[in-house]
């Protein structure tokens, strides 16, 4: 899976495993169309792991205003 190989050279040793496994459950919400809350309520998640898995993968994703 390509999505994996590229979150995998992001991941810095210190990161626990869960951060990349919990980028790849959202990485299917990062097209623009979902909200942080969406995605909170679809995953039964925490405004804190949404967020920090955004803040550890912000090098690969990229943020669009209109």
């Amino acid at each position: 899976m390509k999505h994996r190989s590229d979150a995998c050279l992001c991941l810095s040793a210190q990161e626990d495993p869960a951060t990349l496994d919990m980028f790849l459950r959202l990485c299917r919400f990062f097209r623009g169309s979902h909200t942080i809350e969406e995605m909170m309520w679809r995953e039964g998640l925490s405004r804190t792991d949404v967020l920090h898995t955004i803040d550890v993968f912000s090098s690969v994703l990229y943020t669009i205003t209109a």
